[in-house]
């Protein structure tokens, strides 16, 4: 072959050109080894490269698909799909046979060295669970979210940080991402580690948890430790003695109980009244511990002890909640309550009363909560759902009422309570179930957000009636008159097959409190179901005729030029007389038996017109009378006048000293202005009529009122009509325009 010396100038273009002859030899066939070595370098590299991308690419397709089978066996789990997934046991054993073939080619050999000895041969290769839960470490936060998210708990990213995740509407369960642990505020027992979360949560054995782990986090073959099996070693050995292990334990809870001290006027005290909202006696369970060294945390807090007994009186387990040493709100922590001791078959007695029905509740917030409205019974704090089966009354006929989260339905929580109900009813007991309405709530939550009467509706509404009797607070006899009423307004909606809304309900608590006011206010505390449904009509009433009394109105000073000189508000209040005198003439005419008349809305125009013009007079005579002001005794003036409207009598010389009182009072609060505005107004009016019922009990020592609550409800009112208002004129504006 010929060529210049430019052709043949460089090793790289000699080899091109002689790799294009027409000779069968290639380039390569004219280098020596050493040069050819170097030329193939590169080539080697990148062939080296694709085979390893190659094989990494075989095991990511291996991770994945066994991965996908585990969440498509998860989610058929239980169903008749379960069937078409099940791999055919003569199958398996075949596929496992070419398993251990496979691994026997691939050995390496060495010099005749015989294979460790093993008493089960067909045993297979597993991960070492301690190599598993490392490697899950590693990527907790991607694993975490993956099993949870499976399960329907969805990442809180409000409550989240970078060393920990958050899940749940709440945030009730906690991953710390650093060392894998986890907690379910919900249920203590249900914490621990990254493959707890797999036999806990997914139901999975230890080693079928194991294996999922170590295939989700993709842990190539080399890492595969072959253990030959044991003989069962007799546990007495390798063990300390389970009853010694419970001994010791009790032991330490105990000494942990004896260091703390009386709960009141401390941390843990202002934790429960003021953060909590629990009102009345604290139990004598409940205990102060000014420090405790919290090893998870390296940190040292004080905190709320609750104390755990079982049926002979014992304690075996205690409760600390950490709590913040400047706010005394719970402590910021991954993990802020932990028991000590054993807590099967013990709780937290909160209160006892054995002629009542056993209630229990998760956690002490919860009970506490129960006890803060007043239940009749037994009150007990299981501390962790898989608990409650352990616990039961002492006579098999005591009703079991267990007051528990509105969880989500298919949640885990959720069915480790179906388990624990159906096990009490196994054993005989007779078992009712009362939740929250709303969903991720617990009775603290609405003891904070509606006071006990909200947990006495819950009761009220969810409770058998048998069980229900005598489980309305005593001291608040007004609430047993409402609850009545409302109790019967919703068994008539259910019979009638109604759809109860939300805007339907809301109208029921209206209608239920002012026919209660009406049974009130007549002194009777149990009324006859056909003297309460009489008070229910009329209360429907005078709600129905309030927007109406007050459109027309608007409209009537709008023509006249002199609504911006009024207000919309004063107009209600208006309204609201002339309802309640329309209202008593409408009752006193169905109890009579007749048909309403036509002239009852002229009737009451006529009377409200005649109190107006009675005012001043009555103003003048209760300010001599009484020595009071002319601002507390115009307003004192009008309460008496209201309530002969509401009632058709004139007050007895008890109450209008009540109102005198009431005027006197409020006068402190809503001091006397040169231009009062109809708020102003408003507000007093609400607030005396609401202190005029806590102060009519009959024939009882009256209850202190309390000022907060009471203004509080008047403001709650206030906000509401406001919007009604503010509706009702959007849609006259909207007539008017022609819209």
């Amino acid at each position: 072959m010929f060529g210049s010396s430019r052709e043949f100038g460089s090793p790289e273009q000699f080899s091109k050109l002689l790799s294009k002859s027409g000779e069968k030899l290639s380039a390569a066939d004219y280098l020596d080894t050493e040069s050819l070595n170097k030329l193939m370098q590169k080539e080697d590299h990148l062939i080296t490269q694709i085979f390893n991308r190659v094989s990494n690419e075989l095991e990511a397709m291996g991770a994945v698909s066994k991965k996908a089978f585990w969440q498509v066996a998860d989610h058929f789990l239980g169903t008749q799909k379960s069937q078409e997934i099940r791999i055919d046991p003569q199958t398996l054993k075949t596929s496992l046979r070419e398993e251990t073939r496979a691994e026997e080619l691939f050995q390496p050999k060495g010099d005749n060295i015989p294979a460790p000895a093993s008493l089960n041969q067909n045993q297979r290769p597993f991960f070492e669970a301690h190599t598993v839960e490392e490697a899950l470490k590693q990527n907790m936060a991607a694993f975490a979210d993956d099993v949870f998210s499976s399960l329907g708990f969805e990442p809180h990213q409000a409550f989240s940080s970078s060393t920990q995740r958050r899940y749940g509407k709440k945030g009730h369960i906690t991953v710390n991402l650093k060392t894998g642990s986890w907690i379910d505020f919900k249920d203590s027992d249900m914490s621990g580690g990254p493959l707890h979360i797999l036999t806990k949560l997914k139901g999975l054995s230890f080693k079928e948890a194991v294996e999922y782990g170590a295939s989700w986090a993709g842990l190539s073959p080399e890492r595969l430790t072959h253990v030959p099996s044991l003989p069962q070693i007799d546990k007495g050995i390798s063990k300390e003695n389970p009853n010694q292990e419970s001994k010791t334990k009790i032991a330490k809870a105990q000494a942990l109980w004896n260091k703390g001290q009386s709960i009141e006027g401390t941390l843990a005290e202002r934790y429960l009244r003021e953060h909590r909202k629990i009102e009345g006696d604290l139990p004598k369970d409940l205990r102060y511990l000014p420090s405790f060294y919290d090893r998870a945390s390296q940190t040292k807090h004080p905190c709320l002890m609750a104390t755990a007994r079982n049926p002979d009186g014992q304690v075996t387990a205690v409760q600390l909640t950490f709590l913040d040493s400047e706010t005394g709100k719970k402590a910021s922590l991954d993990v802020a309550k932990k028991s000590f001791g054993v807590l099967k078959g013990s709780a937290v007695i909160l209160q006892e009363n054995p002629s009542g029905p056993l209630f229990i509740a998760e956690g002490v917030e919860t009970a506490l909560s129960l006890k803060s409205a007043g239940v009749e019974g037994t009150i007990q704090a299981n501390l962790g759902l898989s608990n409650i089966k352990q616990l039961s009354p002492q006579k098999p006929e005591t009703p079991v009422v267990i007051c528990a989260d509105h969880d989500e339905p298919e949640s885990p929580a959720a069915k480790g309570l179906e388990k624990s109900v159906q096990t009490l009813q196994d054993k005989g007991f007779h078992v009712t179930v009362i939740k929250p309405e709303k969903l991720n709530q617990d009775f603290n939550d609405v003891l904070k957000e509606k006071g006990p009467q909200g947990v006495r509706e819950i009761l009220q509404k969810s409770l058998p009636e048998h069980i229900f009797q005598n489980q309305v607070a005593q001291e608040n006899p007004f609430d047993k008159i409402r609850l009545i009423c409302e109790k019967q307004l919703y068994d008539y909606l259910k019979s009638e097959n109604r759809d109860i809304t939300q805007k339907l309900k809301n109208r029921i608590a209206l209608q239920s409190e002012k026919a209660a006011d009406f049974i009130w206010h007549q002194h009777q505390e149990s009324p006859t179901p056909e003297e309460t449904k009489l008070f229910l009509l009329r209360a429907k009433y005078e709600l129905d005729r309030i927007p109406e009394i007050r459109k027309d109105l608007i409209e009537k000073w709008k023509d006249e030029g002199e609504f911006k000189k009024k207000d919309a508000l004063l107009a209600h209040m208006i309204a609201e007389r002339q309802a309640s005198i329309e209202g008593r003439l409408y009752f006193e005419t169905k109890k009579a038996g007749k048909e309403p008349s036509t002239q009852i809305p002229e009737l009451a125009e006529k009377e409200l017109r005649r109190h107006q013009a009675q005012t001043k007079a009555l103003t003048t005579q209760l300010s001599q009378e009484y020595s009071l002001s002319k601002d507390a005794a115009t307003n004192c003036a009008k309460d008496v006048l209201r309530y002969k409207e509401t009632h058709g009598e004139n007050p007895s010389q008890k109450q209008v000293e009540t109102f005198v009182h009431i005027a006197q009072d409020l006068e402190k609060t809503y001091p006397y202005k040169a231009k009062e505005t109809q708020t102003d107004i408003y507000l007093r009016r609400q607030e005396g009529d609401l202190l005029f019922r806590q102060m009519s009990i009959p024939d009882k020592s009256p209850v202190s009122p309390d000022m907060n609550k009471t203004q509080d409800q008047a403001k709650v009112s206030l906000e509401s009509i406001s919007l009604q208002m503010a509706r009702d004129l959007q849609k006259m504006n909207q007539m008017e325009l022609g819209l």
